[in-house]
């Protein structure tokens, strides 16, 4: 497929947003002095042709300086193989063969990664221009603190607009390992947000469960919090593309039937049961988020101009602008 192409330097330092460009002191050190940590981005697709090229750019036009991007095809007939190949001098990796679904595509990806930070972004979302910065800033002034985020949850239309943002919710880590994060009542984590280092990722296995078809994430989460908490950022960080032929939409109930398996071989099924009434749901969306506690939120300190760490406690929460750096 033949297309135009900006210069090398032109990619380097323009984001998604025609004209606008980082500094060019960015592109050794962060803001902070840090190294911009290595982001590895997974995006498995399969005949994906009207939204391809538009996840890729999200990704791509933003010059982050240490990125690593993998595309996993699962065999597209379509035209989005002719898409993926139009940049393939912007991708670390890609290929096209068949596979047994979107998570082993995935695993794939994950297996030739060599980030310290890990995400994926399926062929129909997209990430915002600053995205990747926020992420590698954080990563980065929070090293070793920080080993798994999640932003504020969005949604894209089929013409590419944000139409709308959720503020985070609290997610309690007992009740992710418990199971209570699926769909319905608390609402669940969204995965496009969500991003994570390489270290957490092998202490849960290093793995999404092939055998399932679309609640591996929700499997994986249940992992992740019996290692570590989940931050929340207060930030919009990617949305998710809502169309009538995507496979969540068209398939809840296949959905709902695997988080069932998931919680009936595992601790946590009682939630499972407890939350399948309307009220109680509804009672539990209404309260749940309210309560403190609900793990540690990271922040941009405008004083200070960096990322922080809050810890949300149940009694004598000062102000957000009295609380300090930890």
């Amino acid at each position: 497929m033949s297309r135009s192409r900006e210069s090398s330097d032109d990619w380097a330092d323009t984001t998604a947003w025609p004209g606008l460009r980082r500094p060019s002191e960015w592109r050794e050190r962060t803001p902070a002095g840090g190294d911009w940590p290595r982001v590895s981005i997974v995006t498995p697709v399969l005949n994906g042709r009207p939204f391809i090229e538009a996840t890729i750019l999200s990704v791509l036009k933003q010059g982050y300086p240490n990125l690593e991007y993998i595309i996993i095809d699962g065999g597209s007939t379509d035209g989005t193989i002719e898409v993926i190949r139009s940049y393939e001098k912007q991708l670390a990796f890609w290929t096209t063969e068949p596979d047994r679904g979107m998570y082993e595509a995935i695993n794939k990806g994950f297996a030739r990664a060599s980030g310290e930070v890990f995400a994926w972004l399926n062929g129909d979302d997209m990430y915002l221009p600053w995205t990747l910065w926020i992420i590698g800033e954080i990563f980065s002034q929070l090293r070793g603190r920080v080993h798994w985020l999640i932003g504020a949850a969005s949604y894209w239309d089929i013409h590419h607009r944000l139409l709308a943002t959720i503020a985070p919710l609290s997610y309690h880590r007992k009740m992710i390992a418990l199971g209570a994060y699926q769909s319905h009542g608390l609402g669940c984590i969204q995965q496009e947000s969500s991003f994570w280092t390489r270290t957490l990722w092998d202490r849960a296995g290093g793995y999404l469960d092939g055998r399932l078809r679309l609640a591996a994430d929700f499997d994986l989460w249940k992992r992740f919090a019996g290692s570590a908490p989940l931050h929340r950022v207060e930030a919009v960080l990617s949305g998710f593309r809502v169309h009538p032929l995507q496979q969540s939409r068209a398939s809840e109930d296949l959905y709902q039937a695997e988080v069932d398996r998931i919680l009936h071989r595992e601790p946590g099924g009682w939630i499972r049961r407890l939350l399948r009434p309307r009220h109680v749901r509804w009672l539990f969306s209404q309260i749940i988020p309210r309560v403190r506690g609900g793990g540690p939120v990271i922040r941009y300190d405008r004083i200070r101009l960096n990322w922080t760490i809050i810890e949300q406690r149940r009694k004598n929460v000062p102000p957000a602008g009295m609380r300090t750096s930890r």
